[in-house]
């Protein structure tokens, strides 16, 4: 039968983890710490959730149908998003574009050991939570009036070309960033046509001015 697969037994495995700590992960941005303690706070909730979801498909031995899939995840996501986040115009389109997503991947690739894993729980959980406090940011800066916006990269070395290319770039609030050949309003924008690889696990930052 089917389990949530813990750290340790990825580990045995030999399963590299792919998920940080949500006090590394945020903590490493270059965001305040209300910004911090909000996201970390969201991405607790939300990997409760991500592995309720894991546990009630594997208690349906994945016999359910995907369009049931989608709606149980949509309302999970939905359920764990503070009231602040939810009033922003774009909520409802990224709750139904992100629980698709997950929930697709979790039909498809149901043999991968890590589709149903703590590690995938926690990383889904850090990188969604990002997405939406990333645009309930930008949301809130365009109603303080701010003019600019420059963009932030975690150079670590393991930050993307095109991500390390745009750091330090400032824009007009209203435009969008170049960051390769795309465009993005803020980090993990899908508005515009970036593609996931793009905005996936991204922990780029922006700076509101003026």
């Amino acid at each position: 039968m089917m389990t949530i697969m813990s750290f340790d037994e990825m580990n045995r495995l030999g399963i590299e983890r792919r998920s940080m700590e949500f006090e590394q992960y945020f903590g490493e941005m270059d965001i305040t710490p209300k910004q911090r303690d909000r996201r970390i706070s969201l991405a607790e909730d939300l990997e409760e959730e991500f592995l309720d979801f894991f546990a009630w498909f594997i208690t349906m031995d994945g016999l359910v149908d995907e369009e049931k899939m989608r709606k149980n995840l949509r309302q999970r996501i939905r359920d764990s998003l503070p009231d602040d986040v939810r009033k922003t115009d774009n909520t409802d389109d990224m709750v139904t574009a992100i629980a698709d997503s997950i929930a697709d991947t979790t039909r498809n690739r149901r043999s991968d050991p890590f589709t149903l894993s703590e590690d995938r729980a926690k990383e889904n959980a850090e990188d969604v939570s990002n997405t939406f406090w990333n645009d309930y940011d930008y949301d809130e800066a365009v109603r303080q009036r701010k003019k600019f916006k420059v963009w932030h990269t975690i150079m670590d070395g393991r930050e993307r070309p095109a991500h390390g290319a745009a750091d330090g770039q400032m824009v007009d609030i209203f435009d969008p960033f170049v960051v390769g050949d795309e465009l993005m309003q803020y980090p993990k924008d899908t508005s515009l046509g970036a593609s996931l690889p793009n905005i996936l696990n991204c922990r780029c930052s922006l700076e509101y001015i003026g």
